[in-house]
């Protein structure tokens, strides 16, 4: 199982860069003109519900913000939502194990645009009017990751 664990570990390493050489990733930034102001209202309303920024994500194409936080696991054991935005105004989430879960690189992962309506619903600071707008953005982009 551990030797799995590093496989997989090696073989996303190997294909997305980490945080951690994007700084700017991991601080978070919005250059949609259109819907970045939208979208760093979300973050910001993110981070003060307990989300945080990691410096140990993987950086997609075109990730230009991402933030976690610690779940109730649901019914496949994953209990880490990771909300990615995008260069181009749109936002995904996807549910997984924790970073230090044995199955957190090749474990089940959902990724679903009713998990980020979800949140939506329980943030009361996103100011009155932009509910729409946001969920203008929330999509499901495919899942990148592949175990080779």
């Amino acid at each position: 199982m551990y030797r799995n664990y590093l496989k997989d570990f090696l073989n996303y390493s190997s294909q997305y860069p980490w945080g951690i050489f994007h700084r700017k990733v991991v601080r978070g930034y919005f250059p949609n003109k259109e819907k970045g102001v939208t979208q760093k209202v979300f973050f910001k309303a993110l981070l003060k519900r307990g989300f945080r920024r990691t410096q140990w994500q993987l950086v997609l194409p075109g990730q230009t913000a991402g933030l976690v936080k610690r779940v109730p696991p649901n019914e496949q054991g994953a209990n880490q939502y990771h909300v990615r935005f995008y260069d181009d105004g749109t936002i995904d989430c996807e549910i997984e194990y924790h970073r230090f879960h044995l199955l957190h690189w090749s474990g089940p992962r959902s990724k679903e645009k009713t998990l980020l309506d979800k949140i939506l619903r329980e943030l009361s600071e996103i100011p009155p009017g932009i509910e729409q707008e946001l969920q203008e953005l929330f999509c499901e982009k495919p899942c990148d990751f592949k175990i080779e």
